[in-house]
């Protein structure tokens, strides 16, 4: 039997970014489900945080799904992409790397898989990175290229 892991609300705080006063005014409000512990501290399972997260439009951190982060590395530079991809095992253990060689394929790959995390080189051949960056920080998601 899956142990189950339960979150204070620090914790949660810590990974939404925002203050224990409003994972408490979460909770009380009914948005985000958990139950008083002795001493009246509130604690959050870790599949109730993610529903409540997926439901708010949140990011679901990798941690919370079980899955590996996914990483896209957009470089021309094989070299480059191998050196990075070694600092990033080497730093995360465990992550899911692809890569991508140009920006029409990076496009694609971020919408298909929309990694965690965009490693991109800049400036790239053929790019002009602020239209797409545009996009992505006015919908907060990965934008449509």
């Amino acid at each position: 039997m899956a142990r189950r892991i339960h979150l204070s609300t620090s914790n949660i705080a810590r990974i939404c970014q925002v203050t224990t006063v409003t994972v408490g005014n979460w909770i009380r409000s009914g948005k985000l489900k958990a139950s008083r512990v002795p001493g009246g501290n509130y604690h959050v399972t870790a599949d109730d945080l993610a529903y409540f997260l997926g439901n708010a439009n949140m990011l679901i951190p990798s941690a919370l799904t079980g899955q590996q982060p996914r990483v896209l590395i957009v470089c021309e530079d094989q070299a480059v992409i191998r050196r990075t991809s070694a600092v990033l095992a080497d730093v995360s253990g465990s992550c899911e790397v692809d890569t991508a060689g140009d920006c029409l394929t990076a496009g694609v790959k971020v919408v298909q898989s929309q990694p965690d995390l965009v490693i991109l080189q800049l400036p790239m051949p053929g790019m002009d990175p602020a239209p797409g960056n545009q996009r992505a920080n006015n919908r907060g998601t990965p934008a449509n290229w």
